[in-house]
């Protein structure tokens, strides 16, 4: 199995302050009579990934409404430099993910109906996994149009207003899966509704740290992760797996000193860089790294410096950090 990836920058932040137009009577806002900005930042520029003949565009937009108006963002346009659209979203629900900032909680269907509601304040973050449907690569950049709606004194009000120009990351790194051999599941994945999507805020900015990360579990034919026993790590068909390097590259980091804990507990008094538990981190590219966690100790065949090529064993599965039940966890990252 390969797959082509290409994560980029996750603490690069573009901004684009625009006009949407807001009332002048029926809401006492700060701008009212004129346009009030609607402020709109990326969190980190678009990445293309192919997926077999697949090609989808992965980034997340965070909108605020700094204004003390309220207005619906209805529809979102984008499109390529060409101006042809690449993909519209508007509807109830839009098929995309919408995250809550601060409190991280979802937007539901039934709170999505026609468009996002944008309350003095708000500020929400889309999670864009953008199937390009047959195309054999992605534009070069991408445009966004956002529609806007309003109600003043009973009557509707709409304005389309224009939002950032993204470059897009187009330049491919295949990698391989980094187990092999049997019947595996892959959760938690990029497209999912999960907490590898969570953000965090560091240095002032917001993060996505895991946005290309999933977790690896094996299963036996039956569809079962574990045999019947004792609840202990053996008896899940993870548990030391030996994993693989996905391309060839260079250590740069490895922990390998961590108990593995048992299944259904979870660490106390770890600090926050034990929380991966023994892990292996690989430079593929320039800017570029791919994480292996949740490692066995003692058995990490790699040190930081070595130079791997792909396909070579690295380390194998275990359940140390914080962990629930043996499984890897992988990412790729910069």
């Amino acid at each position: 199995m390969t797959k082509t990836i290409l994560p980029r920058p996750l603490a690069l932040s573009m901004f684009a302050l625009v006009g949407a137009a807001v009332p002048a009577t029926g809401q006492q806002g700060l701008f009212t009579g004129g346009p009030a900005p609607m402020e709109i930042r990326t969190i980190s520029e678009p990445a293309a990934v192919q997926r077999g003949d697949s090609t989808f565009v992965i980034y997340e937009i965070e909108i605020a409404n700094p204004t003390s108006a309220t207005f619906v963002v209805e529809s979102l346009e984008v499109s390529g430099p060409t101006g042809r659209q690449v993909r519209r979203y508007e509807g109830d629900g839009w098929g995309v993910i919408v995250r809550r900032i601060p409190d991280q909680s979802y937007v539901t269907e039934e709170d999505f109906q026609g468009g996002i509601d944008m309350m003095p304040g708000a500020r929400v973050l889309l999670y864009l996994w953008m199937d390009l449907e047959g195309a054999r690569s992605a534009p070069a950049a991408l445009s966004h149009r956002f529609t806007v709606r309003w109600t003043a004194d009973d009557e509707v009000e709409r304005h389309v207003q224009p939002g950032p120009v993204l470059d897009v990351h187009r330049d491919p790194i295949v990698i391989d899966a980094p187990v092999r051999g049997g019947f595996w599941r892959v959760n938690n994945g990029y497209a999912s509704v999960t907490d590898h999507r969570r953000f965090f805020i560091a240095r002032g900015q917001l993060f996505i740290p895991q946005r290309f990360g999933a977790d690896y579990v094996k299963l036996a034919p039956d569809g079962l992760n574990a045999r019947e026993g004792e609840l202990v790590n053996e008896i899940f068909h993870a548990f030391g797996e030996p994993l693989y390097a996905v391309a060839a590259g260079r250590v740069v980091s490895v922990v390998d000193h961590l108990p593995d804990i048992p299944p259904g507990s979870s660490a106390t008094g770890l600090a926050f860089e034990e929380m991966p538990g023994n892990h292996v981190i690989l430079e593929l590219a320039e800017g570029v790294y791919a994480a292996y966690v949740h490692l066995s100790g003692g058995d990490i065949s790699v040190r930081p410096g070595q130079r791997v090529a792909r396909g070579d064993r690295i380390a194998s599965i275990g359940n140390s950090g914080n962990t629930s039940s043996p499984h890897l966890h992988f990412q790729l990252m910069d």
